[in-house]
């Protein structure tokens, strides 16, 4: 789990690699963190889109405007 504003503020934070397990993240981790361009997730892309749980606020803050997948790529 990511919780909540747990990137927040990280000005110099480019890029994030998220790991195949993570189940579930909370709103506003990357409040603060506009230098975000780029979100991977290691797990396949139908977990990310049917199984992970997401705040709707959780990308708020950041430039990226997809997460790459494993096996493709999902809109945020």
């Amino acid at each position: 789990m990511l919780g909540a504003g747990a990137f927040k503020d990280c000005i110099g934070l480019k890029s994030v690699i998220f790991p195949a397990r993570l189940e579930r993240i909370e709103e506003n981790v990357f409040s603060g963190c506009e230098n975000v361009g780029e979100i991977s997730f290691l797990g396949k892309l139908s977990w990310w889109k049917t199984a992970m749980e997401r705040s709707l606020s959780w990308h708020e803050g950041c430039a990226a405007t997809v997460v790459k997948c494993a096996d493709g790529i999902a809109a945020i």
